[in-house]
Formats: C-alpha cells, sequence, structure tokens
C-alpha cells in the first residue's frame, strides 16, 4: 500500500513531500521502487473516489 501511496504522489505534480519514518535500507528501497509503478487514470480515479474535501475553518 505504500508503495501505491507514493506511485499516486509521485502522478501529481504539484505534491513534493519526504518520505519519513523509515527504519531501515529495506524501507528505502521499498519506497524507492514506487518510481517503477504506472498508475492508469482509472487506478488513480479509483484511489481518489472516497476522498471529501473539507472546507478551510478558521478558529479565531
Amino acid at each position: 500500500m505504500a508503495q501505491e501511496a507514493l506511485a499516486w504522489m509521485l502522478s501529481k505534480p504539484f505534491i513534493c513531500s519526504p518520505v519519513v519514518g523509515t527504519t531501515s535500507v529495506q524501507h528505502v528501497e521499498e519506497a524507492a521502487s514506487a518510481v517503477e509503478i504506472k498508475l492508469s487514470d482509472d487506478e488513480i480515479a479509483a484511489l481518489e473516489a472516497p476522498y471529501i474535501a473539507h472546507t478551510k475553518q478558521h478558529a479565531f
């Protein structure tokens, strides 16, 4: 699932974020392998379908 999440993130030109929480070389290698996953438009749409946008609320 982490690789798919990273592949989704890599499909978005406006997202740039570090990978945090890696505790082993294996984690870094698994994360890096996400560059080899190319999601189709249908796969991206399926991943994004459950998302519900929230309006920004200010605490004043």
